[in-house]
């Protein structure tokens, strides 16, 4: 409705009340409810007509028209996201068949190779002899960009993510509003300040939808990468430094457009828009592995992803991983992983991931609770690894087994367990105020899973993720 005053003849003034085309009729109960149709809007009514202002437009007629329009955007876009999975699909079969494999396509599954069987393999590479390259390829990567990017992200994840400067990476935590965890993951600012999230497998697409909750007014768009790179993880060892692997993939890429005072190296390449989407070069994260063994990460296009494995396969005495390997790996480290270690039945100080944490920068989601936690040293439970005499029988890799004390009390969970040589290591949760030989829980504390004893141990990954804080002990 619109009122519209006139002024004619003296001060008479004229009040005309104009009904627009496709508005039901007014009654007077609903007239106080009505508002003023801008000229704007009665031109989107217009269109909405075809032009034909003179047909009416129910407001049911008009919903559907609305309903079919989003549907249809909603085909094109899992239209557009099938495409995109073929197009990875085929990138990705080169590798695959380097890599002697007739499965695995799937962006979602990770592959299995041949050394990460080897127990002989397993121990080179941890007593730093061998090398290893491992395929990473169901790691997922997120873009977030857009001038609200870093205030955005920060006030979504528990470490400062406002001191990330372009070219620098930091792992911080994904956590629910009260401080459980979502995910553990890395954030890499690029050289236009976009950030790339590196998140565990299979939870691209829940922390895309939990990303997208939270945009109300900010200036952000939340793109899945996940079928446009492929991540891979060098161990280098005793190749060196870490230029051996920036001199491989500059021969491949060119020039790193990065200082190699930061914390990445970045390679472009030509420019690649997808619906307004631009895709970064391959990018190094130096001196980042995932675990404690000296090495870097490397993000490349998925087109060039055979060329990237056999480039660094070709290293000589290499080992080639695959998630197997990896598993392996991080739970003889002490690397917490989605779903067994990281999930929300436990937050990041339970789970140890103290760099990741920032007690100093201002509120974030899931903030009160953890910052409470701190504050009344109310922290129940820590991750521990667990090295054990043999292989306790019957452990439940879905749901873990329960640790007891040596007098039978139940103490804490079992989550992961790995046999390599004569390493039989798990990681698990022990309640904090637990009572083990009249004691609390400490490094070489025995506990008792399945009947097999073992002991307590600090996880490796406590010097890359931050050593636990005194005042945890201060019980």
């Amino acid at each position: 409705v619109d009122l519209v005053a006139m002024r004619g003849g003296g001060n008479l003034i004229v009040l005309i009340c104009s009904l627009w085309v496709g508005m039901a009729h007014i009654t007077s109960k609903t007239f106080k409810s009505c508002r003023p149709v801008t000229y704007r809007q009665h031109q989107w009514i217009a269109k909405a007509n075809d032009g034909k202002t003179g047909s009416a437009l129910t407001l049911e007629a008009l919903k559907a028209r609305l309903q079919a329009q989003q549907e249809k955007a909603k085909e094109m876009q899992l239209e557009k996201e099938r495409m995109k999975e073929e197009s990875y699909k085929v990138g990705i079969k080169p590798l695959r068949s380097m890599q002697k494999l007739t499965t695995s396509c799937d962006p979602s599954n990770g592959v299995y190779l041949f050394d990460d069987n080897s127990p002989e393999s397993m121990m080179k590479i941890l007593e730093g002899t061998n090398p290893a390259l491992i395929d990473r390829t169901d790691w997922e990567v997120i873009q977030v960009s857009g001038e609200d990017t870093i205030s955005f992200l920060n006030g979504l994840s528990t470490n400062n993510i406002e001191q990330l400067r372009p070219g620098e990476w930091m792992d911080t935590v994904f956590t629910t509003r009260s401080g459980r965890i979502i995910d553990l993951v890395k954030a890499i600012r690029t050289k236009d300040a976009s950030v790339l999230l590196l998140v565990s497998p299979d939870l691209g697409p829940k922390l895309i939808e939990i990303l997208n909750k939270y945009v109300i007014m900010q200036s952000v768009k939340i793109s899945s990468l996940s079928n446009d790179f492929c991540t891979f993880t060098i161990l280098r060892n005793h190749i060196g430094e870490e230029n051996v692997t920036v001199k491989l993939l500059s021969e491949i890429f060119g020039e790193p457009i990065t200082s190699n005072k930061c914390g990445i190296y970045q390679w472009s390449r030509d420019k690649v828009e997808d619906g307004g989407k631009t895709l970064p070069g391959a990018i190094l994260i130096k001196n980042s592995t995932g675990l404690s063994l000296p090495g870097e990460t490397i993000l490349v296009p998925v087109s060039m992803c055979s060329h990237i494995w056999e480039t660094f396969s070709s290293i000589e005495n290499i080992i080639t991983l695959g998630k197997g390997g990896w598993e392996i790996l991080r739970i003889l480290q002490g690397r917490p992983a989605h779903p067994m270690e990281l999930n929300e039945r436990y937050n990041p100080m339970e789970a140890q991931l103290w760099q990741s944490l920032s007690f100093d920068k201002g509120c974030y989601v899931g903030q009160e609770t953890i910052a409470r936690l701190k504050t009344y040293k109310g922290v129940k439970q820590l991750l521990w690894s667990i090295d054990f005499d043999e292989i306790p029988p019957n452990f439940n890799r879905e749901t873990g087994s329960t640790i007891y004390s040596t007098s039978g009390e139940k103490i804490g969970l079992l989550c992961s367990l790995a046999d390599v040589s004569q390493i039989n290591r798990g990681l698990g949760y022990i309640r904090t105020r637990s009572k083990v030989d009249g004691k609390h829980p400490v490094a070489g504390t025995a506990v008792v899973v399945e009947g097999v004893v073992g002991r307590l141990k600090n996880t490796a990954m406590q010097k890359e993720l931050g050593s636990t804080p005194e005042w945890m002990f201060e019980i």
